[in-house]
């Protein structure tokens, strides 16, 4: 340990003898990790990073293809059949993003949310953190007064109340008793406050009705393929009985995140690619300078040899240097790829998914220093 430490100091020393050298080396290689460590924290977090709900591999999101191209929400009734003729799928939940008038905080003020045609925190495995989900008489004529709030909204607009269940508040002009808070994080559709029941009217309304973003629950034991091939059963047998608004209908079933992050896919991987290309041409860059550097140091590294220092020691001291080298430019990425990051998620564009959960975190760090 002793000439661990011996060895660290020398190559501190040696490095800072040639500011100019140590500079222009830590800079670029600082540069080319930073870039590359913020880009890799976007993808980690909007690619590679599960969604937080428990087993989300198990949520789908549920689509109607007209003639094998033309691609619309579901209906309610389609959404019904496709869980109860569907062995493999546990539950549907349809939903509409919507934006409710909210008054009596002051200004009138619009809030994002949701109308569902079901339990849709329940799909999502969650249970509230407050409270109960919807049930199937919430969504009946009469009971349909009833709103979830999201833990984000409970705290910042209800200020945390403890009794708030039963509060009412003026949504659109009505008045909606609080029946549930969901837990903190859950804000699906993207940046959702408020759920309220389905309400639309059902008179002119049916199977011709894709109207509602779908989504299912698999069952646990259950395979996607097997499920896929049970749907275009389902299809089959609605285009017989319902021609008028089935007839060249079929279902396409995609993994939640896959759903999420497909139009985006393609794109952050080339960008990847493009920085860690500029990451390793930033690597060769430096590699040449270290070579030159070393072929000064032939003398120096011979009268070492001479005086006894064996081939692995030398190599030794050398390796020192580059890892010096390599983790001061490593913390100053870290900075650099800080920066880096709010700069991407400030630029980036409003279809992209899931950036509330980009994150300098662990995993990003990890990448940083291999």
């Amino acid at each position: 340990m002793d000439t661990v430490i011996a060895d660290f100091r020398f190559a501190a020393r040696s490095l800072l003898k040639r500011p100019a050298f140590s500079l222009v080396a830590l800079g670029t290689l600082a540069l080319a990790i930073g870039a590359s460590t913020a880009v890799f924290t976007v993808i980690n977090g909007v690619l590679l990073k599960p969604l937080p709900y428990p087993e989300p591999e198990r949520i789908l999101r549920l689509r109607s293809l007209y003639n094998a191209s033309e691609t619309t929400g579901m209906s309610e009734p389609d959404l019904a059949d496709l869980q109860s003729q569907i062995d493999g799928i546990e539950r549907t939940v349809g939903y509409s993003g919507e934006s409710f008038t909210l008054t009596g905080f002051g200004d009138a003020e619009m809030i994002g949310g949701a109308s569902t045609t079901g339990a849709l925190l329940t799909l999502f495995g969650l249970a509230p953190a407050m409270g109960r989900d919807f049930t199937a008489e919430d969504g009946l004529e009469g009971n349909r007064d009833v709103v979830i709030v999201s833990h984000a909204f409970w705290t910042g607009r209800l200020g945390s109340d403890p009794d708030v269940l039963g509060r009412t508040l003026k949504l659109d002009s009505k008045d909606l008793a609080i029946i549930g808070v969901a837990q903190r994080g859950f804000d699906f559709p993207r940046g959702a406050q408020l759920w309220t029941p389905y309400n639309y009217p059902e008179e002119g309304c049916g199977r011709g009705c894709g109207v509602w973003g779908g989504l299912a629950r698999l069952a646990p034991d259950a395979d996607l393929e097997s499920v896929r091939r049970q749907a275009d059963v389902v299809a089959e047998r609605l285009r017989a009985e319902y021609p008028a608004s089935n007839a060249t209908k079929t279902f396409v079933l995609k993994p939640l995140a896959e759903d999420m992050v497909g139009e985006v896919r393609t794109g952050l991987l080339m960008l990847l690619v493009a920085v860690l290309a500029v990451l390793g041409v930033a690597c060769a860059n430096v590699a040449n300078l270290l070579l030159v550097r070393g072929a000064g140091r032939a003398d120096e590294l011979s009268v070492r040899a001479a005086l006894g220092a064996s081939r692995g020691r030398i190599v030794r001291q050398l390796l020192m240097e580059s890892l010096v080298l390599s983790t001061a430019a490593g913390l100053v990425g870290l900075a650099i790829a800080r920066v880096g990051t709010a700069w991407l998620i400030s630029m980036a564009p409003e279809r992209l998914p899931r950036l509330q959960e980009v994150a300098l975190d662990a995993t990003a760090m990890s990448f940083a220093v291999v």
